[in-house]
């Protein structure tokens, strides 16, 4: 009724020119950014809106889009007709943004790179920041180290002074103390038994020579402690004769341990005067000294009365015995054990544990070693 229309395949005309992309404007952070050239953002850019289009006069509503932003999109994105693509919370780099058209036949046409910038870092997110940030780290832990070192060296360099007062103070204490009980002994001798005297003085006069070449608080040999607490009992022998036996065990492994310098003395001293208190036989004493698990065990027993009432004296009194405990608490503080008990078969057992240590010699040849048995000393 309207007429004959007719369509011949032959003579159809495909558009054979694809569409040209044209950027129109760019805004980050909704300001206008020129385009045609490579832009620096800064760093607090946030959002970002590139405007684009395509010429076609034929039929311009048919043609679709696909866009890119390289360093950022991982593929092609399918824009269809719109004509903006937004962008917000891009990380710092450098981008390159794509685009694509394509006509109302299909025909699409070349990528091409549109337009490109740099979004700017904060100085926080910079290498050569975060670098400084881990060298200053690295400083203050260093420095944090250094000044704790130093208290704390300054702390043992005072702690040590501090126990070297008190030793010199324990020792300046326990001289007088021992010259005074050794003379209350040579005294009775010096009109009954003149020569008896005289010997007791120079084996008195030797003993002090020992003793004042011996620093305070110096730990020695146990080999060296048993042959000071032989010259006193040198003098202890000629005093009471055949009444008092002392003997010395020594294990071969302890030959080299280290012990506070005349620490055997005031035990035997003490195991003497009281075990002599209401006993008619000899008094015998016997010191014993073994390591064990890195710890030196030292026993002093005698046969006497024991103590006064039944059990232990963890904190001896006397004061050659509290001098003794004393000397311990300032060389080994918290470190050791000082006790003096009844024992069951009778008599008295001061026992001492502290650290072992050895003290360093040149190595022997083995013909110079002695045979691995018990050192036994006597008076």
């Amino acid at each position: 009724m309207k007429g004959l229309a007719m369509a011949d395949p032959a003579h159809i005309e495909i558009n054979r020119v694809p569409p040209k992309v044209v950027i129109e404007d760019m805004l980050a952070n909704g300001r206008k950014a020129p385009t045609g050239k490579p832009l620096e953002l800064s760093p607090e850019t946030r959002d970002l809106e590139i405007r684009y289009t395509a010429l076609s006069f034929r039929v311009p509503g048919a043609i679709r889009f696909r866009y890119r932003l390289e360093g950022f999109d991982a593929g092609w994105v399918e824009a269809g007709a719109r004509r903006v693509a937004y962008y917000t919370n891009l990380p710092a780099g450098r981008y390159a943004f794509r685009i694509t058209a394509s006509n109302e036949d299909g025909l699409w046409s070349a990528p091409q790179t549109y337009a490109t910038f740099t979004i700017g870092r904060h100085i926080y997110d910079t290498l050569g920041f975060r670098i400084g940030v881990v060298l200053a780290l690295g400083l203050a832990v260093a420095a944090a180290h250094w000044t704790r070192m130093r208290r704390l060296r300054q702390r043992e360099g005072l702690r040590a002074e501090l126990v070297e007062a008190k030793l010199d103070a324990l020792r300046a204490q326990l001289r007088p103390h021992f010259l005074f009980n050794t003379f209350n002994a040579v005294l009775p001798t010096i009109d009954s038994d003149p020569p008896r005297a005289k010997r007791m003085i120079l084996q008195l006069a030797e003993l002090l020579r020992t003793s004042l070449k011996t620093e305070p608080g110096r730990l020695v040999t146990i080999e060296e402690e048993l042959a000071i607490l032989e010259q006193y009992a040198d003098i202890e022998r000629m005093r009471f004769g055949d009444r008092v036996r002392i003997t010395a065990t020594l294990d071969p492994a302890a030959r080299s341990a280290r012990v506070p310098s005349f620490l055997l003395q005031p035990l035997v001293e003490n195991a003497i005067k009281h075990g002599m208190k209401g006993h008619s036989g000899p008094v015998t004493i016997s010191i014993r000294v073994e390591p064990d698990c890195g710890v030196l065990s030292l026993y002093v027993r005698d046969n006497g009365r024991g103590l006064p009432e039944k059990g232990s004296a963890p904190s001896p009194t006397g004061i050659g015995l509290n001098n003794v405990a004393r000397r311990l608490e300032a060389l080994f503080p918290k470190q050791h054990s000082f006790q003096v008990t009844n024992r069951e078969g009778g008599g008295c057992e001061a026992s001492i544990r502290i650290p072992l240590s050895f003290e360093k010699r040149p190595q022997e040849p083995e013909s110079a070693k002695p045979a691995a048995s018990d050192r036994r000393v006597s008076a």
